[in-house]
């Protein structure tokens, strides 16, 4: 069961959380947080990214390139 939390510290953002209240989810107000919506996506696609295993050093690039 998820139930609704909405924090009085931040108005416009409420959080989901499961019976033993660990947050699962959090929802946001785009009319008041929207702007953001653009950096959290970019966060989220670094994040990823950063635990990809497929980079390989500066040094290996300029070889490659040249």
């Amino acid at each position: 069961m998820i139930t609704q939390l909405e924090t009085s510290e931040l108005k416009g953002i409420t959080f989901q959380i499961d019976e033993n209240g660990r947050k699962k989810a959090v929802v946001i107000d785009l009319d008041q947080y929207g702007n953001l919506l653009e950096d959290f996506f970019d966060l989220a696609i670094a994040r990823q990214r950063m635990s990809e295993n497929d980079t390989i050093s500066f040094d290996d690039l300029k070889k490659e390139l040249n």
